[in-house]
């Protein structure tokens, strides 16, 4: 509110010098009576208007000091009530002195006297505004106090924790009391209201803490008296609510772990019976864990059965895992004659049944494994792990002649594990399907680039030598992507990137697109072109044929698309060149096959070498294959003619194909590779196979030579 002008008067009444008059003579002057009383009328309006200035004065002045008592008033109500009651007389006594300032003493006397009742009013007011406010904070205070030790309560205190907060209430509310800051009945009703509210926080405490022994004593009403009825009921259904809440999530937890207690369990029983370590999985198959964790009785039973007949099929399969293929036919053959024997009682007859087909699967899969992974099957003995993990971590470091010494061990160890278990030929594996399976997903993954690819690729190849077509055979397994494969069949990096910029800008379709050429009639002349390797590749460079071909198809390409050639067949042609001419010896001949380097076959004659290999047989005619390469024979036969028979079979329908290195030749029964009774591979170096031509040519010389002379005579 905007305040009322103050306004100060500068009026007062006349006065005197102060100086006596001079004693004068009396004078009487008629004329002059007239004169005198005139003067006496205006000294008398004189007085009346100096009398009328002095009250306006005393008027503005006494306006004036009110107006700013009123405001200093205001002022120290918003200030502490007792620095208020200290500070109004000097603050007010400034005011009047200074309102009073300009007026005569006789108004200044006027001033004051009428000014007195208000300084007395405004001070009384400021003191009742300032007890009043005073009691107020005080009473806020103590109500403040009270809501802290309430609030202060821990689940942690006791009785004597609470009494000491309640005894610290009582206090503060009578010194209250005594200072007259509240009235006893104001006190009663606070002291009260904490002990419920202290009530409240305890039972808040004890409801969360133990909710079981809250709900029966919270129906008593000694346990926390000053709750009321109507907080206690509250109480109660919330500490029901905390119950049942809490029972709820100690079911669904007991429930979820019973769960996962059965599905562990679950888990571990089939990854023993699948031939996994028991004493992996021996913690989910613990019955006593069982029977405690599952609280339905049938259901634990039936895992607990399974569980039982899992840890004997794993003993089963634990105890014929190492064993030999002829080891485990006899374990076979015993538990069969067990089953089969009828002088036992009924209980060991079911046992013996029982044992033939635990038997019988873990046999079955054993077999199966080592069908479907004889590498990883390999990596079971010690010795052949042991140098596996050496070859891979050399192949790693991409040191290329350690990885290829380490591999030659690991090779020997692992095909003397497989002649141990006795697994075929057929089934035998250069490597862990996880090696190969890893190894073709880098090149599918993408996250290599063409030219790191060849490089890989020219590693592996320089790591597993002879080996290696077989290799790529096993990770073509696994989808080998044929962009990765064809790459590593070049070693020129000029004709690599050929390939690749063919590839990339279109291939045989921008071919076919600008020379109106169809793609079947593409790719038969690559096939016609390509022909005679791929028959040279036979079975073991089968995957190798395929990559040399796609490396053909993608050279030509480039050649069409950037090249002079527009004809697709001089095209193929030069790409052939460049890629098989120019690198392989393609050997095809009779029963001699294989791809090899160039640079390692040189100059030698396919004719000669094929001739001298074929007498390899009549050289070794006592040769013994191993028993995995041998034919069943009816029981008649001995085993001379069995032998002289596999001897004739081999030498009809074998091949002998050419290490990778070109340095050898193997002889291969069915596409796999054959070996002596020792289980080494049956292979002739071609230094070996030229003598062997040199003797048989010898050996027919002198034959003929034989011949001519006898005839001679006999004429």
């Amino acid at each position: 509110m905007a305040k009322i002008p103050t306004y100060t008067s500068r009026s007062a009444a006349v006065s005197t010098s102060g100086i006596a008059r001079a004693t004068t003579i009396p004078f009487r002057d008629f004329q002059s009576q007239g004169l005198i009383q005139a003067g006496k009328q205006i000294g008398v309006i004189a007085d009346k208007l100096m009398q009328a200035a002095e009250d306006d004065a005393v008027g503005q002045s006494t306006l004036n000091a009110t107006l700013k008592l009123n405001d200093l008033q205001s002022e120290l109500q918003t200030m502490d009530p007792m620095e208020a009651m200290a500070a109004y007389d000097a603050r007010a006594n400034e005011i009047l002195e200074e309102a009073g300032s300009g007026l005569s003493m006789d108004a200044s006397a006027r001033f004051k006297r009428d000014m007195q009742r208000s300084f007395i009013a405004g001070k009384v007011a400021v003191q009742k505004d300032g007890i009043t406010r005073g009691r107020q904070k005080l009473e806020a205070n103590l109500v403040s106090r009270m809501a802290g030790l309430a609030s202060s309560a821990q689940a942690s205190d006791g009785d004597g924790a609470y009494q000491d907060r309640a005894d610290d209430a009582r206090l503060a509310i009578n010194e209250a009391i005594a200072n007259r800051v509240i009235a006893a009945d104001v006190g009663e009703r606070y002291y009260q209201k904490y002990l419920n509210d202290a009530d409240s926080a305890r039972a808040s405490f004890d409801m969360q803490g133990n909710p079981d022994d809250f709900v029966k004593k919270i129906k008593s009403g000694e346990y926390l008296p000053s709750l009321t009825g109507e907080q206690r009921a509250r109480f109660q259904k919330q500490g029901n609510e905390i119950l049942e809440r809490r029972a709820r999530k100690e079911d669904t937890e007991q429930k979820a772990e019973e769960t996962k207690i059965i599905k562990d369990a679950t888990t571990a029983i089939k990854i023993v019976q699948n031939g996994g370590s028991y004493d992996d999985v021996a913690v989910s198959l613990d019955p006593d864990m069982l029977r405690a964790k599952i609280k339905d009785p049938d259901v634990a039973k039936r895992i607990i059965d399974l569980t039982q007949d899992a840890v004997r099929s794993a003993e089963t399969l634990n105890g014929l895992r190492d064993r030999s293929e002829a080891e485990i036919t006899e374990i076979l053959s015993t538990a069969q004659a067990d089953a089969n024997n009828a002088t036992v009682s009924l209980d060991q007859q079911l046992q013996n049944q029982e044992q033939l087909k635990r038997t019988q699967t873990a046999a079955a899969k054993i077999i199966k494994a080592r069908q479907d992974d004889a590498g990883q099957e390999a990596l079971r003995n010690d010795a052949v792990r042991e140098t596996f993990s050496d070859f891979r971590s050399a192949f790693m470091g991409s040191d290329g002649e350690t990885a290829a010494r380490a591999y030659s061990n690991y090779a020997d160890a692992r095909d003397a594990e497989y002649d141990r278990l006795g697994i075929s030929i057929e089934d035998r594996r250069l490597l862990p399907n996880s090696m190969a399976e890893e190894e073709t997903e880098i090149f599918k993954s993408g996250n290599v680039t063409p030219e790191q690819a060849g490089k890989r690729m020219k590693l592996l190849r320089q790591t597993m030598g002879d080996d290696w077509p077989m290799a790529l055979n096993e990770m073509q397994k696994f989808k080998m992507p044929r962009s990765a494969a064809k790459l590593m069949m070049v070693d020129d990096d000029n004709i690599r990137t050929r390939m690749i910029r063919g590839d990339r800008d279109g291939g045989v379709s921008e071919v076919t697109k600008r020379y109106g050429i169809k793609e079947n009639d593409f790719n038969k002349i690559i096939a016609q072109t390509t022909q005679k390797f791929i028959t040279a590749a036979d079975k073991v460079g089968f995957a190798m044929a395929g990559g040399i071909q796609d490396a053909v198809k993608s050279v030509a390409v480039d050649m069409m698309v950037y090249g002079k050639e527009s004809s697709p067949q001089a095209a193929i042609k030069e790409a052939y060149d460049l890629v098989v001419t120019k690198q392989y010896a393609v050997v095809n001949e009779n029963k001699l096959r294989g791809i090899v380097p160039k640079e390692n076959y040189g100059d030698r004659s396919s004719i000669r070498l094929d001739a001298g290999l074929n007498h390899w047989f009549k050289e070794n005619s006592d040769f013994v294959f191993h028993k995995n390469n041998q034919k069943e024979f009816d029981p008649g036969v001995t085993s001379d003619d069995a032998q002289k028979i596999m001897l004739d079979l081999v030498q009809q329908n074998g091949m002998w194909q050419l290490t990778p290195d070109g340095s050898a030749a193997e002889l291969h029964v069915n596409g796999s590779r054959a070996f002596d009774a020792e289980g080494r591979a049956v292979r002739v170096s071609l230094d070996e196979a030229m003598n062997l031509y040199d003797r048989a040519l010898d050996a027919r010389r002198s034959t003929s030579t034989g011949t001519r002379r006898m005839g001679g005579q006999a004429q």
